[in-house]
């Protein structure tokens, strides 16, 4: 099985509501990471999504560290959809 692994940059102008996840997260850039494994046996390279992490930020102990989350790609299109919709409302 031969497997492959994406990274991409996302960034939110504010904070992220993300299916899946209890906190919304900070404005901010992070790293979302996909792994995909190769679908043998067509005739043209395609590859089948296995699973999908954002990088958050954690708080461990008294020091900020990162940590990784699996989330669903769904939820992630829909969150970044709403970060970039423009508000439409008087006076914001």
């Amino acid at each position: 099985m031969t497997e492959r692994t994406t990274t991409a940059k996302v960034i939110f102008r504010k904070p992220a509501d993300i299916g899946g996840l209890t906190e919304l997260l900070p404005a901010g850039e992070y790293v979302v990471e996909t792994d995909e494994e190769l679908i043998h046996g067509l005739s043209v390279l395609a590859y089948r999504r296995l699973r999908t992490d954002i990088t958050v930020p954690a708080q461990v102990g008294a020091s900020r560290g990162r940590h990784m989350i699996e989330i669903g790609p769904e939820s992630l299109a829909a969150a970044l959809a709403r970060d970039s919709a423009v508000d439409t409302r008087v006076g914001l």
